[in-house]
């Protein structure tokens, strides 16, 4: 019911102006730029790891690189890994679940090769193919010790249906034991009874799993494999990842289950869904540099889907409870920064380009609405800190005066998560120069940290008298023809604003 919500507007304005006791637009505007640097100052005092991910020398890689396959079938594309033999691949059984042919592809030799399903292990997600003709190839062995918290792994495969496989630095994180441990209670609804287990015991993955790389081997510096990537909990803007501890594989060799690929499709077609973005959804869709670094385009997909996985679920439903919309329709695009897992959301269609300071920007309703995106990666605190500053003065449009905070959406001590994020979400309102004084420009911002990687997502309306007085009279008829735009800014606006909301870093 966009609108009947025009009357956000005035509301708004008249709780804001409850909150300030200043009279004056310069006391209002030097309260607001005390607290701006009061919230700056509370981001960075919330954990943060500097060091990036510890990477194994490239020869590592070059030994296990021959072991690794791509296994297709249908539309679907993830990774395998010989085991116990060249002729012997492991993957996860929903990558080949429901399929009819199976083929794997040797990259180092660039050859393929048709497959079979010859065991499964359901509860742990896992398949044995026989492949026909196999040429030579590196077989990997389990590692029988099991990693510390502090041992750094990799994991090598092919995410996004990249054609050349590509690694991701992981380490093993504490807690979360089993697959119930780590997701949420709807989930773990619709999961029960499915595959995998909700009790299976797994290995929580601090990193970053993308679709694709479900079934990849994640091994140590040794080359030895210490768990099979099982996907993540893709059922959000970002994912929760874990791997299926390298001790199935004997009872995955030892298993008599039924080897037939129909077998519960039908009633596991829910639980796949809700675990695993489909391997054949989730790719590489284009990229764009925004700040020197690579984003890229994974999906686009509904505000239901993505609200599940909201680090704020709370922040979420205030926002939607006071819009009084409903947002079941609305589309978001998803861009992620692939090293960090940084995820930026922003309305299904927004068209990103640089501005001349390298960030990206896009905007709706004539101009009147702009998105503002940063990401950085940072060595220091301090460096953390200037970033931090920089973006709010960039989409601010490079001057703080006349902006004043504004408490109700303003987020003063900043939420921090197990995982070293650290989130804090403002918002500010503009009061122009020009008298009588009114507010022509309201902001929205997520800034967040997690390790080295910084990240900023605003959204700024602007508005003249005239555009002001228009959305006055549509909250008296918004559905007269002269009402139409005002209604598309509105819906635009509110699509600004939950992309901000909906910007975060995936658990790990």
């Amino acid at each position: 019911m966009l609108t009947r919500s025009l009357r956000w507007m005035r509301t708004s304005r008249r709780r804001r102006s409850k909150v300030f006791a200043c009279s004056s637009v310069r006391c209002r505007t030097a309260v607001g730029l005390l607290l701006i640097a009061a919230g700056f100052a509370l981001l960075l005092t919330g954990p943060h790891v500097l060091a990036a991910g510890y990477q194994f020398n490239a020869n590592v890689y070059d030994e296990v690189k021959p072991a690794i396959v791509r296994v297709s079938c249908s539309d679907r594309s993830a990774t395998g890994f010989l085991w116990s033999g060249t002729d012997t691949a492991v993957t996860a059984w929903h990558v080949v679940a429901g399929c009819g042919n199976v083929t794997v592809y040797f990259e180092a030799q660039r050859v393929s090769r048709s497959a079979t399903v010859a065991r499964v292990l359901r509860h742990a997600d896992l398949a044995l193919l026989k492949i026909t003709d196999p040429p030579a190839g590196r077989v990997l062995v389990a590692e029988t010790v099991a990693p510390s918290l502090t041992e750094p792994l990799s994991v090598l495969g092919y995410p996004l249906q990249v054609p050349s496989m590509t690694n991701t630095p992981l380490q093993l994180r504490y807690g979360g034991k089993t697959l119930r441990n780590i997701v949420p209670e709807s989930v773990a609804q619709a999961l029960s009874g499915g595959s995998p287990s909700l009790d299976l015991e797994i290995d929580f993955i601090e990193g970053h799993l993308l679709p694709g790389n479900s079934g990849a081997p994640i091994f140590n510096q040794q080359r030895k494999i210490v768990a099979i990537a099982d996907g993540g909990l893709e059922n959000g803007a970002a994912a929760v990842s874990w791997g299926i501890p390298a001790k199935f594989l004997a009872q995955l060799a030892a298993s008599h289950e039924s080897t037939n690929t129909q077998q519960g499709v039908g009633a596991g077609a829910r639980q796949m869904h809700v675990l695993f973005a489909a391997e054949s959804e989730v790719k590489n869709r284009g990229e764009i540099t925004c700040s020197g670094l690579t984003l890229t385009k994974l999906r686009t997909t509904s505000f239901s889907q993505l609200a599940k996985s909201v680090d704020s679920p709370l922040g979420l439903y205030q926002l939607v409870q006071f819009f009084q919309v409903n947002p079941s329709n609305f589309n978001f695009d998803v861009y992620q920064h692939l090293p960090s897992g940084a995820t930026f959301v922003v309305p299904e269609g927004a068209q990103l380009s640089q501005d001349g300071r390298g960030d990206c920007v896009a905007s709706a309703s004539t101009g009147h609405i702009e998105l503002h995106l940063q990401v950085g990666v940072f060595g220091s605190v301090a460096e953390a800190q200037a970033k931090s500053q920089a973006f709010e003065l960039a989409w601010a449009g490079g001057n703080a005066r006349g902006w004043i905070a504004d408490p109700q959406w303003s987020n003063w001590v900043p939420y921090s998560r197990f995982d070293g994020l650290v989130v804090q979400r403002r918002a500010y309102t503009h009061v122009s120069d020009i008298y009588p004084s009114f507010m022509d420009q309201y902001g929205f911002e997520t800034v967040a940290i997690r390790r080295n990687v910084f990240i900023g997502l605003s959204s700024r309306y602007s508005w003249t008298p005239e555009l002001s007085q228009q959305l006055t009279a549509c909250r008296m008829m918004p559905t007269a023809p002269a009402c139409s735009e005002a209604v598309r800014f509105f819906a635009n606006w509110v699509k600004s604003v939950l992309s901000v909301q909906l910007t975060t870093f995936p658990v790990g």
